[in-house]
């Protein structure tokens, strides 16, 4: 069976079309959360980023560390998207400065406390972090490693 010649060209633009629509279809990215935490935080953080990634689909990087040296680094821009410290000066010396996206300065522990930095790549996905820290799953998991919990909100 051979094409007509004045159809062949028709033939040949739609199969190029539909192989340009193949190309174009978009790749869903996944989100990612780099965190500054505590290093009292090493022992329990790993249990709770697994049970975040259960639910949600957001890669998470930790540096630990001492929480003066983080805030030092922060406020020279370090890249960071959420802020665990081990003391609460440090998270409200950034909110004072202007440094943190407004109203997400949180307290996970007694006299513990994160913040979402205005920095942050994803913000979204840093906030979802900030949700499953305070929810009751993440709640339970810092009660039992020993944690202080403040009273939930």
């Amino acid at each position: 069976m051979t094409i007509p010649r004045r159809i062949l060209p028709l033939c040949l633009s739609a199969a190029l079309a539909a192989a340009a629509c193949d190309a174009h279809v978009e790749k869903v990215t996944r989100g990612h959360v780099r965190v500054a935490a505590a290093a009292e935080l090493k022992a329990v953080l790993g249990e709770l980023i697994e049970r975040f990634g259960e639910s949600h689909d957001v890669d998470v990087t930790v540096s630990y560390g001492a929480s003066g040296t983080f805030y030092e680094q922060l406020l020279n821009q370090a890249p960071f998207d959420l802020f665990l410290s081990a003391d609460l000066q440090y998270p409200n010396a950034l909110v004072a400065r202007g440094l943190t996206v407004p109203q997400t300065e949180f307290t996970y522990a007694v006299g513990r406390g994160g913040v979402v930095l205005k920095s942050a790549a994803d913000p979204e996905a840093a906030r979802a972090l900030r949700r499953f820290l305070l929810s009751a799953d993440g709640r339970a998991i810092l009660e039992r490693a020993a944690f202080a919990l403040p009273d939930a909100r």
